[in-house]
C-alpha cells in the first residue's frame, strides 16, 4: 500500500492469477477495512490490441463495428461487421465480457467541434430491443444499454447488453439498434444477430 496516495495498490503476477483462477481476464474484487465497510470494482487483463492495426476494422468504424472482447485469455477481441443488413456476431467458447458497437459519430452527425459532440452524445435516446420484420418498436421492449462519445476521437460506443444477448438461446437472436436526436431524427441505425456459444 502506498502511504502517500490516496490508492491502494497490489502487485498481482499474471500466473498466479492463471493457476487460481482459470482460463480467464474479467474479473470482481473486494476489499474490507476493519468496520467491515466494502469496496467492490473490476478489472481486467486486456485482450490483444489486433483490432487497431486491422486497416478493415479501422475503415469498418466509418460505417459501424461490433466489438468483441473474450473472457478467454487464449482468445482475442473480435471485429463484426455489416454483412447485407446485419452484423452477425458469434460467440466463442470462452464467452464475451463486453460486446460494444462503435460509429464515427463526426460522419453521423456531421458535428465536428467537441463541446458540440458532447452537447448533441447527452440529448440522444438509444433504443436497443428484438428485431422485428414489421419495423414497429416499442420503448416497452428495449433493453438497457450504455454509450459514451469520445469527442476527441469522433467515436461513439454502446455497450450492448451481453448478459441478455447470451441467455437468449431460444428467441432468434436478433436485435435492432437505433439512436435518435431529442427532434426524433435518427443518428444511426444497426441490425445485429448475434449467435450465442452452445456446448
Amino acid at each position: 500500500m502506498n502511504i502517500d496516495a490516496p490508492y491502494l495498490t497490489v502487485d498481482i503476477q499474471r500466473k498466479e492469477l492463471v493457476s487460481r483462477l482459470g482460463d480467464c481476464r474479467a474479473f470482481t474484487f473486494q476489499i474490507t477495512d476493519e468496520k467491515e465497510n466494502l469496496e467492490q470494482g473490476n478489472f481486467v487483463i486486456n485482450p490483444n490490441a489486433g483490432l487497431y492495426n486491422d486497416d478493415k476494422a479501422r475503415s469498418a468504424v466509418n460505417e459501424g463495428v461490433l466489438i468483441g472482447y473474450p473472457y478467454s485469455l487464449h482468445e482475442n477481441e473480435a471485429a463484426f461487421f455489416r454483412q447485407g443488413k446485419f452484423i452477425t456476431a458469434q460467440e466463442p467458447q470462452g464467452g464475451f465480457y463486453r460486446l460494444y458497437y462503435m460509429f464515427n459519430f463526426v460522419l453521423a452527425t456531421g458535428v465536428t467541434a467537441t463541446i458540440e459532440q458532447e452537447a448533441l452524445a447527452s440529448e440522444l435516446t438509444i433504443r436497443f430491443s428484438p428485431y422485428r420484420s414489421d419495423g414497429n418498436y416499442s420503448n416497452s421492449d428495449t433493453y438497457p444499454v450504455v454509450s459514451e462519445i469520445h469527442s476527441v476521437s469522433g467515436i461513439y460506443t454502446v455497450d450492448l447488453p451481453i448478459d441478455v444477448l447470451k441467455n437468449n438461446v431460444s428467441g432468434d437472436n436478433m436485435y435492432y439498434l437505433q439512436i435518435v436526436d431529442s427532434k426524433g431524427n435518427t443518428i444511426k441505425d444497426e441490425y445485429f444477430i448475434f449467435i450465442p456459444y452452445i456446448p
